[in-house]
């Protein structure tokens, strides 16, 4: 069996080197935190070759995990969702934390969770899609990453904003 296994692989190593391409992929751990403590945390993979802004679409439907510091917050559970709001801090941070590695990282002080049916891992809550838009053009990446960007002008807010103004014309 290893032997097998192991002409297995090397099949593989050898037709990736042929073709010209390589099998790997990029681990990307996602955290939520409110006042510093992760309350939530998921993880995706891809093959690496995706940009920030592709990293950052992988949110919407992450299902998260509950960690201990999320059952202290003592949210009931038959709450379908729940809207974190916090008073706006003077500084500029505020105390709810999206890190999704390098799809990017982003301090709030409202976020709305869902919860949905529970995965293997036991992820039970998603982000809501419509902060997560909302969130897109003020994440900060890492340098590094920005210059593999697709489309680093790409405003997903304003092409929001545009949609809303057709269908508000339409009524």
């Amino acid at each position: 069996m290893a032997k097998s296994f192991f002409v297995s692989c090397l099949s593989c190593v050898v037709l990736s080197l042929y073709c010209g391409t390589a099998f790997g992929s990029r681990y990307v751990p996602i955290e939520i935190s409110v006042n510093g403590e992760v309350i939530l945390k998921g993880n995706a993979s891809d093959d690496g070759e995706r940009d920030a802004d592709a990293v950052w679409e992988f949110l919407k439907g992450m299902k998260l995990q509950e960690t201990d510091a999320f059952k202290k917050l003592a949210i009931a559970s038959d709450l379908k969702e729940y809207k974190f709001k916090f008073e706006s801090p003077k500084n500029r941070e505020g105390p709810i934390k999206i890190d999704a590695s390098v799809g990017g990282e982003v301090t709030t002080c409202v976020m709305t969770i869902k919860r949905v049916t529970p995965d293997a891992r036991g992820g039970t809550w998603c982000i809501d899609p419509e902060d997560l838009d909302d969130f897109f053009n003020f994440r900060m990446i890492l340098r590094s990453e920005a210059r593999y960007l697709k489309n680093p002008k790409y405003d997903k807010i304003e092409a929001r904003i545009k949609e809303k103004a057709k269908s508000n014309v339409k009524k």
